[in-house]
C-alpha cells in the first residue's frame, strides 16, 4: 500500500516565481466552486461553518476541505485541515498556495489527529495512547483471547507483543520468516500456553508456543502516563517463545491465518488463489485436510464463524466463499457476489447460529450477509435418515444490507465487535468508521406491519487522518485492561498503519 499525497516532481514552480493571469483565474473559479458546494450542499445547514465547543479546529468548515479534496486529491485531508486552521479558515489561500506549490506541506505523523467530521455523529473517537512506532510498516494487530496481550506483525519480519495495561512491550519474536509477517492469529481454548501463528509473505506459516506462568508478563520498555512509550537499550529477561512447527505448501505469500473456534482447525489463503485447512494433531504436527481452489484470483482473508466450523474467504475476484465440511471433505457451500471490486475484508457477527457476515472491499463499501433458514422439502417426514443429501451442505447466504458510504478510498479492513455489535472500518484514506445498527421508528401506518422490528446501520463516529498522511492497514476491537490486569467491562479500538504505528482509539458518547 502507498501512502495519501503523492510527490509532483518538476510540476511546483520556484519561490520566486508569481501566479499567472491562467492561475488566478483558475483560483477565482475554484473559489467560486467551492462557495456553490458549500452553500448548496446538504450538510451546510447542519453543520455551517462552525464547529462544537470541544474541538480544536474550530474555524475549519468540514465541507470546504472535502471540496478541495475532490479539487486537488494529491493533497491529503490532514495537509488541507491544517492549513485551514492556520490560515483561519480561507478557501482561498489554501487555494491560492496549492495552485501556486502544487501541494501542501505534509503534517508530521501523531502531531495532528483531526476530529470526526460527521455533523449528526452521536459519539466520538478520542486517541488515548500508541504503542512505540515500529521501522516499517504495521500490518495488524491481534489481542490475546484471555490475557491483556496484543500482538502485532510488521514488516521487518519482527512480531511485538504489548502489555495492554500500560502499552509497554513485553516480548518479541522474530527469526523464523524470511520475508513481511502479513498476519497473525492467537489459538483459542489453548491450557497453560499461547499458541501464535504467523503468516508470512515467505509463503510459509509459523506456529509459536510460550508457557504461561502465574506471574504477570514483565515489560521490557517502560511508558510515562500519557501512555508515549520511549525506546530503551535495557530490556529484561524476556520469556522464550519456541519456534514449534512451520507449515509448507502455498506457491506464493500467505495472506491470512484463522484458527476455528475450538481450536483443531487451522486455515491459510495465499497469493497462489487457495485456501488450505490444516488440522492439528499429536506432538506439534499438522495434517493438511484440504486445498480449495474456488476462487479465481489472489485470496486476501480468511475468518471462522464464532461458534461452527464454517470457514469465509474473501478475494480479488470480488466474491466471498464459505466452506464446511461435508462428510471426510470440505466443499464450497456458499458464493456471495454483490461487491464490484476486491473483498478486502471480511468479519463474522458474535450471535451464535444466526450471526452474519460483513464483508469491505475496493469498491468503498461495506455490505451485511446473512444466512437464510432453510425450508424442509416438501413431504418430509419426522422419521430420521442415515442417508446424507448430496446438496444438505448447501446454504443461501443473502446481501441484507449496504452501510453508508463514508469511505472515499479502499476499505482494507472490518471488524463487528463481539460486545456491542458495533462494526468498525478502515482503509486507504486514512478514516477510521464506527456504525451501529439501530432500530428504525415505525410510524402508525406501519404499526401492524410485518417490518415492526426493521433495523437501519448509522455511522455513529468517525476520525479522519487517523494515522497522519498514511494508509491504515487493519482495525480491531479490544478489552480495555486497567494497570492491574483486570478488564474494565469496556472496549477500544487498535489501528496499524503505513507508519510503523499502533493507535489505541477509545469511543464515547
Amino acid at each position: 500500500m502507498s501512502f495519501d499525497g503523492d510527490d509532483l516532481a518538476g510540476s511546483s514552480p520556484s519561490a520566486s516565481a508569481s501566479p499567472s493571469l491562467s492561475q488566478l483565474i483558475f483560483c477565482a473559479l475554484v473559489v467560486l466552486l467551492v462557495y456553490r458546494y458549500l452553500t448548496s450542499s446538504p450538510q451546510a445547514q447542519d453543520a455551517g461553518h462552525t464547529r462544537s465547543s470541544g474541538t480544536t479546529n474550530s474555524t475549519v468548515p468540514a465541507d470546504a476541505v472535502e471540496a478541495l479534496r475532490a479539487m486537488f486529491p494529491q493533497v491529503s485531508v490532514a495537509a488541507i485541515w491544517w492549513d485551514l486552521e492556520r490560515n483561519g479558515g480561507s478557501v482561498e489561500a489554501t487555494t491560492e498556495k496549492i495552485l501556486a506549490e502544487g501541494s501542501l506541506p505534509e503534517v508530521s505523523p501523531g502531531s495532528f489527529f483531526l476530529p470526526c467530521t460527521n455533523p449528526k455523529a452521536t459519539m466520538s473517537l478520542n486517541r488515548i495512547g500508541s504503542f512505540p512506532a515500529q521501522p516499517d510498516r504495521v500490518w495488524c494487530a491481534v489481542p490475546h483471547p484471555h490475557l491483556p496481550l496484543v500482538a502485532t506483525a510488521s514488516t521487518d519480519r519482527v512480531v511485538r507483543i504489548y502489555s495492554l495495561r500500560d502499552f509497554s512491550l513485553v516480548s518479541t519474536i522474530e527469526g523464523g520468516h524470511k520475508r513481511s509477517i502479513r498476519s497473525l492469529a492467537w489459538k483459542p481454548n489453548s491450557k497453560g500456553e499461547s499458541v501464535l501463528a504467523t503468516a508470512s509473505f515467505d509463503s510459509t506459516t509459523g506456529i509459536w508456543h510460550r508457557s504461561e506462568h502465574a506471574r504477570d508478563p514483565q515489560p521490557i520498555i517502560g511508558g510515562d502516563e500519557e501512555n508515549e512509550i520511549s525506546q530503551s537499550d535495557e530490556r529484561e529477561e524476556e520469556e522464550e517463545w519456541r519456534f514449534a512447527v512451520v507449515l509448507d505448501g502455498h506457491d506464493s505469500e500467505v495472506k491470512s491465518v484463522a484458527w476455528s473456534p475450538g481450536g483443531s482447525f487451522l486455515a491459510t489463503c495465499s497469493r497462489d488463489k487457495t485456501v488450505w485447512i490444516w488440522e492439528e494433531m499429536e506432538g506439534d504436527n499438522y495434517e493438511t485436510v484440504a486445498v480449495l481452489q474456488e476462487h479465481s484470483q489472489d485470496v486476501k482473508m480468511v475468518v471462522w464463524h464464532p461458534t461452527e466450523e464454517l470457514l469465509a474467504s474473501a478475494s480479488y475476484d470480488d466474491t466471498v466463499r464459505l466452506y464446511k465440511e461435508d462428510v471426510d471433505d470440505w466443499v464450497c457451500c456458499a458464493v456471495l457476489t454483490g461487491h464490484t471490486s476486491t473483498v478486502w475484508a471480511i468479519s463474522f457477527e458474535n450471535a451464535g447460529p444466526q450471526s452474519r457476515l460483513a464483508s469491505a472491499s475496493d469498491d468503498q463499501t461495506v455490505r451485511i450477509w446473512h444466512r437464510q433458514a432453510k425450508a424442509p422439502p416438501a413431504g418430509e417426514t419426522q422419521q430420521p435418515s442415515i442417508i446424507k443429501q448430496t446438496d444438505s451442505e448447501l446454504q443461501d447466504w443473502q446481501e441484507q444490507s449496504c452501510l453508508p458510504k463514508a469511505h472515499n478510498r479502499t476499505i482494507y479492513s472490518i471488524d463487528w465487535s463481539k460486545t456491542t455489535g458495533f462494526i468498525a472500518t478502515a482503509g486507504g484514506d486514512g478514516r477510521i468508521v464506527v456504525y451501529r445498527e439501530e432500530d428504525i421508528a415505525e410510524d402508525a401506518s406501519t404499526e401492524d406491519s410485518p417490518g415492526s422490528n426493521r433495523k437501519e446501520w448509522k455511522v455513529v463516529a468517525q476520525i479522519p487522518s487517523a494515522h497522519g498522511v498514511y494508509e491504515i492497514n487493519s482495525i480491531a476491537w479490544c478489552s480495555k485492561w486497567d494497570k492491574q490486569g483486570a478488564r474494565t467491562g469496556e472496549e477500544i479500538l487498535l489501528s496499524t498503519g503505513d507508519d510503523g504505528v499502533v493507535n489505541v482509539f477509545e469511543l464515547k458518547l
